[in-house]
């Protein structure tokens, strides 16, 4: 087990990163060449959106089909989109601008879709990996330090190839490497599972009311959206809450000890071994509210710091527990569809705590007596006490303190 889950850890930890080098790569050029603000907002939301938007559709085919193959095909899909776009870019390398960025939204927009299903298939897989439940931790947590890893090294090194490199050198680099990952994929094997064909639609319905059957997990997939709602309303919001402390360099500072937070977690959560995941789960979401109301409470930059480092090292070993309650509770052969829908919504609640971030502090500023920065630190009480009043409080909800009872197979 040990040697099949490393292959498919790094071949697809190096898809991941892969993925987001050409997202971050594409957007600073789309930037750098066309100065607008609003073709760049265009080349974030079609690195998220499409994935979103598909994953709920991608259950049917991950419980389908045998997982590595879906993996492999997705490794080679992203390697073939990465090259035709290498040959878009050393094609028009001395005339790209502004009226080429169509090509730019194609590859980004169709890397995104398959990312979505590739990281439910891969997420789905590590049960049929795992000896035994009580690998499911630690498998995850694995799983998430690669995740995490990615997302750290990718922005960097992507305007490392954009500043000292020809611009189509992170293209050919993410397509060489998702390539490799589907040669790398040829030393595992991965078990099917048993499957009764049915429509993407009856697919799509029979995640959904596996989770609505279960009240457990119906109330355990609202903590999870609530959790994301409120991280996403404090990650938008901590930009201008820098900014309207200190300048560009700091926040990259901050910005830099919170993605250290997420791996310093992700490798944590490999060290855990406790069967009762969900009182663990409750704790640390209660000190992630803890953290984002401190946030709120200070002006001093290096309490702000260590509150996002707190909070960004808490996500991760939560999101892991959280993930093997999943892996516990639906069976092998269900979880592409449910593991979609649950996505899906949990997506969902975390791109509206973005949009919502900024409207409530909006709405706060509108107060008289209250300025920009009192709605913003406001905000961040708000959500922060909330965070920390949901955590306690469904502590004592009955239907998920069920999911702690399960019978080991």
């Amino acid at each position: 087990m040990k040697h099949r889950f490393t292959f498919i850890w790094i071949s697809q930890t190096t898809v991941i990163f892969s993925v987001l080098l050409n997202a971050f790569a594409a957007s600073i050029l789309v930037y750098r060449e066309s100065g607008s603000l609003a073709q760049l907002s265009i080349v974030m939301l079609l690195a998220f959106l499409p994935e979103v938007l598909i994953t709920p559709f991608c259950g049917n085919i991950v419980d389908r089909f045998n997982r590595k193959r879906i993996l492999a095909l997705c490794s080679l899909a992203q390697s073939i989109i990465f090259a035709f776009y290498f040959y878009f870019l050393i094609q028009n390398a001395s005339e790209f601008s502004y009226l080429h960025v169509g090509e730019t939204y194609l590859t980004v927009a169709l890397s995104s879709a398959i990312a979505g299903l590739h990281r439910l298939t891969y997420t789905s897989s590590i049960s049929l990996i795992a000896t035994s439940p009580k690998a499911y931790p630690r498998l995850n947590g694995i799983a998430q330090a690669g995740s995490a890893s990615a997302q750290i090294l990718a922005p960097f090194i992507a305007g490392s190839f954009l500043e000292f490199t020809y611009q189509w050198s992170f293209a050919l680099c993410a397509s060489a490497l998702c390539f490799a990952s589907f040669v790398a994929l040829a030393s595992v094997s991965i078990p099917d599972t048993k499957y009764t064909r049915n429509t993407f639609k009856d697919a799509i319905r029979e995640g959904f009311n596996t989770i609505r059957a279960n009240r457990g997990l119906k109330s355990f997939l609202a903590l999870h959206a609530f959790a994301n709602f409120s991280r996403g309303a404090a990650i938008v919001l901590f930009t201008p809450l820098v900014l309207n402390l200190a300048g560009e360099a700091t926040l990259g500072s901050l910005r830099s000890m919170a993605g250290a937070g997420i791996a310093v977690g992700a490798l944590l959560v490999t060290t855990i071994n406790s069967r009762n995941h969900l009182q663990n789960i409750f704790y640390l979401l209660a000190f992630s509210g803890l953290a984002i109301a401190l946030t709120g409470l200070t002006k001093s930059l290096v309490v702000i710091g260590v509150a996002a480092f707190v909070l960004c090292l808490i996500t991760p070993i939560i999101g892991a527990l959280a993930q093997s309650v999943w892996q516990i509770h639906i069976p092998n052969n269900l979880q592409g569809r449910v593991f979609g829908i649950r996505d899906s919504i949990a997506n969902t609640a975390l791109a509206a705590g973005y949009f919502c971030g900024p409207w409530s502090t909006w709405a706060i500023e509108s107060i008289p007596g209250t300025t920009h920065m009192s709605s913003i630190s406001w905000t961040y009480l708000t959500l922060g006490a909330l965070t920390v009043a949901v955590a306690l409080s469904t502590r004592s909800n009955t239907a998920i303190n069920q999911l702690n009872h399960y019978e080991e197979v």
